[in-house]
């Protein structure tokens, strides 16, 4: 009983706005005074104190900072180009120069936030994009991004599917659009999720309008 009427106290304070650190430390202390267990307290700020004083944490920062000076002197430049030129000819190539960097990044850093730090930038800079604040990105209109789509495909030659990441529901008839005209499988992650759902239901009926995945279930 008193365990349900802590987590209810905490979930109304959530709901009334507080932030979800300062509705836990107000139900914490609330609960401690409220069962006469004042000394409760000092032991929770010891406790919030060996929280933040790991070296793991404090580690963050500096491993930031190698990123962004490996990328000011040009280091992740050269690695992602050293990568792209021993397998940036295979099909599906960014993909397996992300891969290669990573592995020679890892043995320079040791760092898996110094990586995404330094290489994330020029991988991301290696794609291809609409030019769009990202506050505006979810405002993009289905045929803008049909038709940015339909130009990278015809750019690249054929590949074996597009996947669409981050496409939301006003998009989704892009997808059959996309499917239609250029002969290939369209993924996005509203679908898969929706397959994956109704796979774990055994509901094994067709979905018309949102692509070959739910269009063609077994």
């Amino acid at each position: 009983m008193l365990v349900l009427l802590i987590f209810s106290v905490l979930v109304l304070l959530i709901l009334l706005g507080f932030p979800i650190a300062v509705a836990m430390g107000l139900t914490a202390i609330g609960f401690f005074l409220g069962l006469g267990e004042p000394r409760m307290i000092g032991a929770m700020a010891q406790r919030m104190y060996s929280g933040v004083s790991s070296f793991p944490l404090l580690a963050i920062p500096f491993f930031i900072l190698a990123g962004n000076l490996m990328n000011t002197g040009g280091m992740t430049d050269r690695i992602f180009g050293f990568a792209r030129t021993v397998v940036g000819h295979v099909r599906g190539g960014l993909a397996h120069v992300s891969v290669l960097a990573s592995m020679l990044f890892a043995g320079v850093s040791g760092a898996a936030l110094a990586e995404a730090m330094g290489l994330g930038v020029i991988e991301v800079k290696a794609m291809k994009g609409i030019e769009v604040p990202f506050k505006d990105a979810g405002k993009l209109a289905p045929e803008a991004i049909y038709n940015f789509a339909k130009k990278v495909f015809l750019e690249h030659g054929p590949v074996d599917g597009i996947y669409m990441l981050g496409a939301g529901w006003h998009n989704l008839p892009v997808i059959e659009m996309l499917e239609k005209d250029l002969k290939t499988t369209v993924l996005s992650s509203i679908p898969a999720q929706v397959w994956a759902t109704k796979k774990i239901l055994h509901l094994n009926e067709p979905v018309s309008g949102y692509g070959r995945l739910l269009g063609e279930m077994p």
